[in-house]
């Protein structure tokens, strides 16, 4: 048996017919929407009250039944309307079920009309139970939405104290960079090299590696397919600075330079 409850959205007095709304469509298996035809012969031939009311029909009122329904060539039209008291709407187990699973859906806002439906079919006590019910789950939903927004904003601080952390550390890696750099200037200013080899070489003959630890280390070297580690060696970046300073060259070797492990790097492995 399909039953639904409904408002009717339009209504020909002329013509005696119209088209009422479905509300509990999904247990019934027709698209929702999808409005229900009906003709005042079957209205008169069940409910004499609402006949009488629709001789005065007008849209800014609002006119509800329940009703049976079924799908003919012409389409879904109602096939009987159904008193409120009737044991076909308070026996219906699976109509039951639907609106009481209405009540319990939190994320939809309860309508006028299902407060009314519910009271047709469970009476007033049991309406006023679904109410309370769905009072304590909105609250209990509230609740947990608030628990899990605070966490979230806990997250999001921890997260936000790590990358400060990780910023200040960096900040203070350039800051150690540049004074050992600015160091590294002077020391080797004064030994008029010519070459970056040679500094290189002066920070590894006069173990130099924890003076310059952040800037000088082991830098991986490449030349036609042959592979070193050049202990002493700078990054890319402090190399051109140091050369640029210095005013130093490269001995015009073919060798590219690869990775870079720093002095302070290596002896915190």
């Amino acid at each position: 048996m399909n039953v639904d409850y409904g408002k009717i959205v339009k209504y020909d007095i002329d013509r005696g017919f119209g088209f009422i709304e479905q509300n509990f469509c999904e247990s019934n298996n027709f698209k929702k929407d999808a409005n229900v035809f009906f003709h005042i012969k079957t209205i008169r031939q069940y409910d004499s009250y609402l006949f009488q009311k629709l001789k005065n029909f007008s849209t800014q009122q609002e006119f509800y039944f329940w009703y049976e329904f079924e799908r003919t060539s012409k389409g879904i039209q109602v096939s009987k309307v159904l008193n409120p008291e009737s044991m076909e709407l308070k026996s219906n187990l699976a109509l039951i079920k639907l609106v009481e699973q209405k009540w319990s859906d939190v994320n939809n806002t309860i309508s006028y009309w299902l407060e009314n439906a519910t009271q047709d079919i469970l009476g007033a006590d049991k309406t006023n139970d679904l109410k309370e019910q769905r009072r304590i789950l909105i609250q209990e939903n509230e609740k947990k939405r608030v628990e899990i927004e605070n966490q979230r904003m806990l997250e999001q601080r921890r997260l936000q104290e790590i990358r400060e952390r990780e910023l200040a550390k960096r900040l203070a890696l350039e800051e150690l960079k540049e004074i050992e750099f600015q160091q590294l200037v002077d020391e080797m200013r004064n030994q008029n090299f010519a070459y970056s080899s040679q500094v290189s070489n002066y920070i590894r003959q006069n173990c130099l590696g924890n003076k310059y630890k952040h800037i000088s280390g082991h830098l991986e070297m490449t030349n036609n397919g042959n592979s070193w580690i050049f202990t002493g060696g700078f990054p890319r970046d402090i190399y051109a600075r140091l050369c640029s300073e210095l005013q130093l060259e490269n001995n015009g070797s073919s060798a590219r330079a690869g990775k870079f492990t720093s002095f302070n790097d290596l002896n915190n492995r």
